[in-house]
Protein backbone atom coordinates (compact mmCIF):
# COMPACT_ATOMS: atom_id res chain seq x y z
CA UNK A 1 0.00 0.00 0.00
CA UNK A 2 1.66 3.23 -1.06
CA UNK A 3 -0.13 5.00 2.23
CA UNK A 4 1.79 3.28 4.38
CA UNK A 5 5.38 3.90 2.54
CA UNK A 6 7.43 6.05 4.07
CA UNK A 7 9.13 7.56 0.37
CA UNK A 8 5.36 7.96 -0.54
CA UNK A 9 4.37 10.35 2.33
CA UNK A 10 7.81 12.24 2.17
CA UNK A 11 6.91 13.27 -1.83
CA UNK A 12 3.61 13.87 -0.66
CA UNK A 13 4.93 16.46 1.86
CA UNK A 14 7.80 17.48 -0.05
CA UNK A 15 4.76 18.42 -2.70
CA UNK A 16 3.01 20.21 0.30
CA UNK A 17 6.06 22.03 1.11
CA UNK A 18 6.54 23.03 -2.61
CA UNK A 19 3.09 24.85 -2.74
CA UNK A 20 3.61 26.93 -0.20
CA UNK A 21 4.34 30.80 -0.98
CA UNK A 22 7.29 30.63 1.60
CA UNK A 23 11.01 30.58 0.59
CA UNK A 24 12.27 28.23 2.91
CA UNK A 25 9.30 25.56 2.38
CA UNK A 26 10.30 25.72 -1.36
CA UNK A 27 14.06 24.80 -0.44
CA UNK A 28 12.88 22.07 2.03
CA UNK A 29 10.66 20.94 -0.53
CA UNK A 30 12.48 20.43 -3.30
CA UNK A 31 15.58 18.73 -1.62
CA UNK A 32 13.64 16.47 -0.05
CA UNK A 33 11.78 15.68 -3.24
CA UNK A 34 14.92 15.04 -4.91
CA UNK A 35 16.37 13.34 -2.26
CA UNK A 36 13.54 10.61 -2.00
CA UNK A 37 12.96 10.55 -5.94
CA UNK A 38 16.61 10.14 -6.09
CA UNK A 39 16.41 7.21 -4.14
CA UNK A 40 13.42 5.14 -5.30
CA UNK A 41 15.07 5.64 -8.68
CA UNK A 42 17.95 4.17 -7.37
CA UNK A 43 16.03 1.18 -7.12
CA UNK A 44 14.82 0.81 -10.35
CA UNK A 45 18.04 0.78 -11.40
CA UNK A 46 18.80 -1.86 -9.59
CA UNK A 47 16.16 -3.61 -10.18
CA UNK A 48 17.84 -3.24 -14.12
CA UNK A 49 21.73 -3.85 -13.52
CA UNK A 50 21.68 -5.57 -9.86
CA UNK A 51 25.30 -5.42 -8.57
CA UNK A 52 27.38 -3.93 -11.30
CA UNK A 53 27.79 -0.60 -10.63
CA UNK A 54 28.03 1.08 -7.50
CA UNK A 55 25.64 2.99 -5.50
CA UNK A 56 26.87 5.77 -6.10
CA UNK A 57 26.09 5.46 -9.54
CA UNK A 58 22.58 4.24 -8.99
CA UNK A 59 21.88 7.18 -7.23
CA UNK A 60 23.60 9.31 -9.29
CA UNK A 61 21.47 7.50 -12.07
CA UNK A 62 18.33 8.12 -10.00
CA UNK A 63 18.85 11.98 -9.11
CA UNK A 64 19.41 12.75 -13.12
CA UNK A 65 16.46 10.98 -14.23
CA UNK A 66 14.55 13.18 -11.86
CA UNK A 67 16.24 16.34 -12.60
CA UNK A 68 15.50 15.97 -16.27
CA UNK A 69 12.12 14.92 -15.76
CA UNK A 70 11.48 18.04 -13.79
CA UNK A 71 13.18 20.00 -16.62
CA UNK A 72 11.88 18.66 -19.75
CA UNK A 73 8.14 18.58 -18.09
CA UNK A 74 8.85 22.40 -17.25
CA UNK A 75 10.11 22.65 -20.50
CA UNK A 76 6.68 21.95 -21.87
CA UNK A 77 4.96 24.49 -20.11
CA UNK A 78 7.87 27.08 -21.45
CA UNK A 79 6.72 26.04 -24.96
CA UNK A 80 3.66 25.91 -25.20
CA UNK A 81 2.59 28.57 -22.68
CA UNK A 82 5.39 29.88 -19.87
CA UNK A 83 6.50 28.88 -16.49
CA UNK A 84 6.32 31.43 -13.12
CA UNK A 85 5.92 30.82 -9.40
CA UNK A 86 2.00 30.00 -9.93
CA UNK A 87 2.32 27.09 -12.81
CA UNK A 88 6.06 25.77 -10.68
CA UNK A 89 4.15 23.19 -9.15
CA UNK A 90 2.80 20.98 -11.87
CA UNK A 91 6.00 19.67 -12.84
CA UNK A 92 6.97 18.41 -9.19
CA UNK A 93 3.48 16.58 -9.46
CA UNK A 94 3.91 15.28 -12.36
CA UNK A 95 7.48 14.19 -11.94
CA UNK A 96 6.53 12.30 -8.39
CA UNK A 97 3.26 10.77 -10.14
CA UNK A 98 5.72 9.35 -12.90
CA UNK A 99 8.06 7.94 -9.64
CA UNK A 100 5.67 6.13 -8.65
CA UNK A 101 4.19 4.85 -11.80
CA UNK A 102 7.41 3.55 -12.98
CA UNK A 103 8.93 2.40 -9.23
CA UNK A 104 6.31 1.02 -7.47
CA UNK A 105 7.25 -1.99 -8.04
CA UNK A 106 10.95 -1.81 -6.54
CA UNK A 107 9.48 0.58 -3.77
CA UNK A 108 10.33 -2.94 -1.49
CA UNK A 109 13.69 -3.92 -3.36
CA UNK A 110 16.44 -4.22 -1.28
CA UNK A 111 19.90 -2.46 -2.79
CA UNK A 112 22.89 -4.92 -1.82
CA UNK A 113 26.13 -3.79 -2.31
CA UNK A 114 29.95 -5.20 -1.67
CA UNK A 115 31.34 -3.54 0.86
CA UNK A 116 35.29 -2.38 0.35
CA UNK A 117 37.40 -0.36 2.28
CA UNK A 118 38.53 2.59 0.67
CA UNK A 119 41.62 2.82 2.90
CA UNK A 120 42.96 -0.47 1.57
CA UNK A 121 45.05 1.37 -0.62
CA UNK A 122 49.52 1.41 -0.48
CA UNK A 123 50.71 4.64 1.49
CA UNK A 124 52.02 5.74 -2.29
CA UNK A 125 48.69 5.69 -3.61
CA UNK A 126 46.89 7.85 -0.63
CA UNK A 127 49.93 9.92 -0.75
CA UNK A 128 49.10 10.83 -4.37
CA UNK A 129 45.35 11.41 -3.15
CA UNK A 130 46.24 14.05 -0.52
CA UNK A 131 48.54 15.50 -2.99
CA UNK A 132 46.13 15.62 -5.85
CA UNK A 133 43.41 17.36 -3.28
CA UNK A 134 45.59 19.60 -2.27
CA UNK A 135 46.78 20.96 -6.00
CA UNK A 136 43.04 20.73 -6.59
CA UNK A 137 42.15 23.08 -3.73
CA UNK A 138 44.85 25.76 -4.77
CA UNK A 139 43.94 25.68 -8.54
CA UNK A 140 40.57 26.46 -7.64
CA UNK A 141 42.11 29.23 -4.99
CA UNK A 142 44.03 30.42 -7.65
CA UNK A 143 41.02 30.86 -10.31
CA UNK A 144 39.13 33.06 -7.40
CA UNK A 145 42.03 35.68 -6.91
CA UNK A 146 41.83 36.08 -10.98
CA UNK A 147 38.28 36.68 -11.60
CA UNK A 148 37.93 39.63 -14.25
CA UNK A 149 34.67 42.11 -14.44
CA UNK A 150 36.35 43.56 -18.12
CA UNK A 151 35.45 43.25 -21.49
CA UNK A 152 38.20 40.25 -22.36
CA UNK A 153 38.24 38.77 -25.46
CA UNK A 154 39.71 35.49 -24.32
CA UNK A 155 39.77 34.01 -20.43
CA UNK A 156 43.25 33.53 -20.94
CA UNK A 157 44.06 37.32 -20.43
CA UNK A 158 43.59 37.09 -16.53
CA UNK A 159 44.23 33.33 -15.99
CA UNK A 160 47.37 32.67 -14.96
CA UNK A 161 50.19 30.44 -16.34
CA UNK A 162 50.20 28.83 -12.91
CA UNK A 163 46.64 27.28 -13.59
CA UNK A 164 47.84 24.88 -16.79
CA UNK A 165 50.83 24.05 -14.85
CA UNK A 166 48.29 22.44 -11.99
CA UNK A 167 45.90 21.22 -14.87
CA UNK A 168 49.04 19.34 -16.23
CA UNK A 169 50.40 18.06 -12.57
CA UNK A 170 46.50 16.79 -11.80
CA UNK A 171 45.98 15.24 -15.33
CA UNK A 172 49.71 13.24 -14.64
CA UNK A 173 48.44 11.71 -10.93
CA UNK A 174 44.77 11.44 -11.72
CA UNK A 175 46.28 9.11 -14.76
CA UNK A 176 48.93 7.27 -12.13
CA UNK A 177 46.03 6.72 -10.12
CA UNK A 178 44.34 5.33 -12.79
CA UNK A 179 46.90 2.39 -13.25
CA UNK A 180 47.45 1.79 -9.55
CA UNK A 181 43.83 2.04 -7.53
CA UNK A 182 42.63 -1.00 -6.71
CA UNK A 183 38.87 0.75 -6.14
CA UNK A 184 38.46 1.75 -9.48
CA UNK A 185 35.34 4.01 -8.99
CA UNK A 186 38.16 6.13 -6.60
CA UNK A 187 39.41 6.81 -9.73
CA UNK A 188 36.00 8.00 -11.42
CA UNK A 189 35.22 10.40 -8.21
CA UNK A 190 38.98 11.41 -9.26
CA UNK A 191 38.17 12.17 -12.77
CA UNK A 192 35.07 14.39 -11.36
CA UNK A 193 37.32 16.43 -9.64
CA UNK A 194 39.47 16.60 -12.31
CA UNK A 195 36.31 17.49 -14.93
CA UNK A 196 35.46 20.12 -12.60
CA UNK A 197 38.92 21.92 -12.22
CA UNK A 198 38.65 21.91 -16.10
CA UNK A 199 35.66 23.87 -16.50
CA UNK A 200 35.68 25.76 -14.12
CA UNK A 201 38.15 28.35 -15.58
CA UNK A 202 35.36 29.83 -17.15
CA UNK A 203 32.70 30.78 -15.07
CA UNK A 204 35.64 31.23 -12.28
CA UNK A 205 37.41 33.80 -14.65
CA UNK A 206 34.56 36.06 -15.29
CA UNK A 207 32.13 37.91 -12.98
CA UNK A 208 29.72 37.54 -15.39
CA UNK A 209 28.52 34.95 -17.47
CA UNK A 210 30.58 35.02 -20.68
CA UNK A 211 29.25 35.00 -24.20
CA UNK A 212 25.85 36.96 -26.21
CA UNK A 213 24.07 33.69 -26.13
CA UNK A 214 23.92 33.17 -22.21
CA UNK A 215 22.84 36.36 -21.98
CA UNK A 216 19.79 35.75 -25.02
CA UNK A 217 18.86 33.44 -22.46
CA UNK A 218 18.87 35.19 -19.11
CA UNK A 219 16.65 37.58 -20.50
CA UNK A 220 14.17 35.02 -21.96
CA UNK A 221 13.83 33.40 -18.47
CA UNK A 222 14.24 36.81 -16.89
CA UNK A 223 10.81 37.82 -18.95
CA UNK A 224 8.70 34.59 -17.85
CA UNK A 225 10.20 34.98 -14.06
CA UNK A 226 8.61 38.65 -14.01
CA UNK A 227 5.19 37.32 -15.55
CA UNK A 228 5.43 38.37 -19.23
CA UNK A 229 4.91 35.32 -22.06
CA UNK A 230 7.64 34.40 -24.49
CA UNK A 231 5.72 34.06 -28.12
CA UNK A 232 4.63 31.99 -29.80
CA UNK A 233 2.27 30.46 -27.25
CA UNK A 234 -0.82 28.10 -27.49
CA UNK A 235 -2.90 29.10 -24.97
CA UNK A 236 -4.53 33.01 -23.80
CA UNK A 237 -5.04 35.74 -25.82
CA UNK A 238 -1.70 35.66 -26.99
CA UNK A 239 -1.87 32.92 -29.30
CA UNK A 240 -1.69 33.10 -33.02
CA UNK A 241 -2.26 31.34 -35.83
CA UNK A 242 -1.13 31.19 -39.11
CA UNK A 243 -3.19 30.28 -42.61
CA UNK A 244 -0.85 27.33 -44.24
CA UNK A 245 -2.14 25.52 -47.26
CA UNK A 246 -6.44 26.75 -45.94
CA UNK A 247 -5.55 25.42 -42.46
CA UNK A 248 -5.11 27.25 -39.67
CA UNK A 249 -2.21 26.20 -37.81
CA UNK A 250 -1.27 27.49 -34.07
CA UNK A 251 2.36 29.56 -34.38
CA UNK A 252 3.86 27.38 -31.99
CA UNK A 253 3.73 24.84 -34.18
CA UNK A 254 5.64 26.46 -36.71
CA UNK A 255 8.22 28.46 -35.15
CA UNK A 256 10.61 25.56 -33.47
CA UNK A 257 13.67 27.82 -31.11
CA UNK A 258 11.23 27.50 -28.21
CA UNK A 259 11.46 23.80 -28.54
CA UNK A 260 15.29 23.77 -28.98
CA UNK A 261 15.96 26.16 -25.73
CA UNK A 262 12.69 25.16 -23.84
CA UNK A 263 14.33 22.50 -21.42
CA UNK A 264 17.07 25.14 -20.33
CA UNK A 265 15.54 28.47 -19.87
CA UNK A 266 12.88 25.67 -17.98
CA UNK A 267 15.51 24.45 -15.73
CA UNK A 268 16.68 27.87 -15.08
CA UNK A 269 13.29 29.26 -13.78
CA UNK A 270 12.59 26.16 -11.77
CA UNK A 271 15.73 26.32 -10.14
CA UNK A 272 15.39 30.08 -9.89
CA UNK A 273 12.30 30.43 -8.55
CA UNK A 274 12.54 27.32 -6.01
CA UNK A 275 15.97 27.91 -4.40
CA UNK A 276 15.79 31.37 -5.02
CA UNK A 277 19.20 31.56 -7.07
CA UNK A 278 20.22 34.48 -9.12
CA UNK A 279 19.92 33.75 -12.67
CA UNK A 280 23.05 34.82 -13.60
CA UNK A 281 24.83 32.24 -11.03
CA UNK A 282 22.25 29.70 -12.65
CA UNK A 283 24.02 30.36 -16.17
CA UNK A 284 27.37 30.54 -15.20
CA UNK A 285 27.32 27.72 -12.83
CA UNK A 286 24.50 25.35 -13.92
CA UNK A 287 26.14 23.46 -17.22
CA UNK A 288 29.86 23.43 -15.08
CA UNK A 289 28.66 21.67 -12.53
CA UNK A 290 26.45 18.69 -14.50
CA UNK A 291 28.96 18.41 -16.41
CA UNK A 292 31.79 17.81 -14.15
CA UNK A 293 29.70 14.91 -12.50
CA UNK A 294 27.37 13.45 -15.09
CA UNK A 295 29.76 13.21 -18.58
CA UNK A 296 32.26 11.94 -16.65
CA UNK A 297 29.58 9.04 -15.38
CA UNK A 298 27.61 8.38 -17.87
CA UNK A 299 30.79 7.93 -20.66
CA UNK A 300 32.08 5.62 -17.35
CA UNK A 301 28.99 3.76 -18.37
CA UNK A 302 28.66 3.45 -22.28
CA UNK A 303 32.47 2.27 -21.90
CA UNK A 304 31.47 -0.47 -19.68
CA UNK A 305 28.23 -1.43 -21.85
CA UNK A 306 30.58 -1.22 -25.13
CA UNK A 307 34.02 -2.73 -23.42
CA UNK A 308 32.64 -4.98 -20.85
CA UNK A 309 35.92 -3.19 -18.99
CA UNK A 310 35.92 -1.20 -16.19
CA UNK A 311 39.43 0.11 -16.86
CA UNK A 312 38.92 0.87 -20.70
CA UNK A 313 35.99 2.69 -19.77
CA UNK A 314 38.44 4.62 -17.40
CA UNK A 315 40.88 5.20 -19.95
CA UNK A 316 37.73 6.60 -21.92
CA UNK A 317 37.03 9.18 -19.14
CA UNK A 318 40.52 9.92 -18.88
CA UNK A 319 41.40 10.66 -22.34
CA UNK A 320 38.39 12.91 -22.82
CA UNK A 321 39.73 14.87 -20.51
CA UNK A 322 41.84 16.60 -23.10
CA UNK A 323 39.51 17.50 -26.31
CA UNK A 324 39.12 20.80 -26.32
CA UNK A 325 35.88 20.61 -27.75
CA UNK A 326 34.57 18.78 -24.40
CA UNK A 327 36.74 21.72 -22.36
CA UNK A 328 34.54 24.18 -23.97
CA UNK A 329 31.32 22.87 -23.97
CA UNK A 330 31.53 22.06 -20.42
CA UNK A 331 32.15 25.60 -19.08
CA UNK A 332 28.95 27.68 -20.99
CA UNK A 333 25.77 27.08 -19.93
CA UNK A 334 24.18 26.43 -23.45
CA UNK A 335 21.45 24.36 -24.31
CA UNK A 336 23.61 22.11 -27.04
CA UNK A 337 25.74 21.82 -24.07
CA UNK A 338 22.79 21.01 -21.36
CA UNK A 339 21.17 18.69 -23.44
CA UNK A 340 24.36 16.97 -24.50
CA UNK A 341 24.35 15.24 -21.05
CA UNK A 342 20.95 14.08 -21.29
CA UNK A 343 22.04 12.46 -24.82
CA UNK A 344 24.38 10.53 -23.38
CA UNK A 345 22.12 9.28 -20.49
CA UNK A 346 19.76 8.26 -23.34
CA UNK A 347 22.72 6.74 -25.05
CA UNK A 348 23.58 4.57 -22.61
CA UNK A 349 19.94 3.13 -21.74
CA UNK A 350 19.33 2.84 -25.16
CA UNK A 351 22.76 0.53 -25.74
CA UNK A 352 22.00 -1.16 -22.56
CA UNK A 353 18.46 -2.14 -23.56
CA UNK A 354 19.89 -3.45 -26.96
CA UNK A 355 22.35 -5.34 -25.52
CA UNK A 356 19.64 -7.09 -22.29
CA UNK A 357 16.71 -6.19 -24.30
CA UNK A 358 15.57 -5.44 -20.57
CA UNK A 359 11.78 -4.42 -20.18
CA UNK A 360 11.98 -1.56 -17.84
CA UNK A 361 14.99 0.03 -19.91
CA UNK A 362 12.13 0.15 -22.80
CA UNK A 363 9.79 1.84 -20.70
CA UNK A 364 11.80 4.23 -19.70
CA UNK A 365 13.39 5.71 -23.14
CA UNK A 366 9.55 5.45 -24.77
CA UNK A 367 9.01 7.80 -21.29
CA UNK A 368 11.60 9.91 -22.40
CA UNK A 369 11.63 9.74 -26.37
CA UNK A 370 8.64 12.31 -26.61
CA UNK A 371 10.00 14.66 -24.13
CA UNK A 372 13.14 15.26 -26.42
CA UNK A 373 10.97 17.23 -28.28
CA UNK A 374 11.04 20.11 -25.60
CA UNK A 375 15.44 20.31 -25.62
CA UNK A 376 17.97 20.57 -28.29
CA UNK A 377 16.29 19.26 -31.54
CA UNK A 378 19.39 18.24 -32.87
CA UNK A 379 19.78 15.62 -30.08
CA UNK A 380 16.19 14.60 -30.90
CA UNK A 381 16.73 13.80 -34.30
CA UNK A 382 20.25 11.84 -34.07
CA UNK A 383 18.93 9.91 -30.94
CA UNK A 384 15.70 8.60 -33.46
CA UNK A 385 18.39 8.03 -36.38
CA UNK A 386 20.23 5.64 -33.96
CA UNK A 387 17.25 4.33 -33.13
CA UNK A 388 16.20 3.88 -36.93
CA UNK A 389 19.52 2.49 -37.12
CA UNK A 390 19.49 0.03 -34.71
CA UNK A 391 16.18 -1.40 -34.53
CA UNK A 392 15.05 -0.97 -38.75
CA UNK A 393 18.33 -1.85 -40.27
CA UNK A 394 18.48 -5.46 -38.87
CA UNK A 395 15.58 -6.40 -39.71
CA UNK A 396 15.98 -4.95 -43.58
CA UNK A 397 16.37 -8.77 -45.86
CA UNK A 398 17.97 -6.87 -48.93
CA UNK A 399 21.75 -5.78 -49.15
CA UNK A 400 20.07 -3.21 -51.22
CA UNK A 401 17.55 -1.71 -48.63
CA UNK A 402 20.40 -1.90 -46.00
CA UNK A 403 23.01 -0.18 -48.02
CA UNK A 404 20.20 2.12 -48.72
CA UNK A 405 18.62 2.81 -45.10
CA UNK A 406 22.58 2.84 -43.86
CA UNK A 407 23.93 5.60 -46.58
CA UNK A 408 20.79 7.68 -45.35
CA UNK A 409 21.15 7.46 -41.91
CA UNK A 410 25.04 8.55 -42.46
Amino acid sequence: MLLKNKNFLLVILSLVLLGLSWPISKFVGFFVLMFVASYIWQKYFYSIFQEKFSSFVYFLLGFFTVFSLLGLVSGVLVVYYTLNSVLIIYPFIITGFLTFVFCHKNLQTKLFFKKENVFQENNYVKILLVIFILLFSLGIFILSQHTSVSALAAPWQTIPFSYLLIFFILSSISGILLYFLRRKEISLLVFIILAFFVHAYLPMSHALPWGGDVWRHMAVEQKMIDGDLELPVLFGGEALSRNVLGISIPEVFLIPNKYSYGHLWATSILLSDTLHLDLMQINKWLVPVLWSLFFPIFLYLLGIVLFDSKKKSLWLVFASTFVFSFQALGAFTLPISFDFILFLFLLFLFISYIKNRDKNLKKLLVLFLPLLLFQYTLFFFLFIFILFFALVLPKLKTRFAKFFLGFSTI
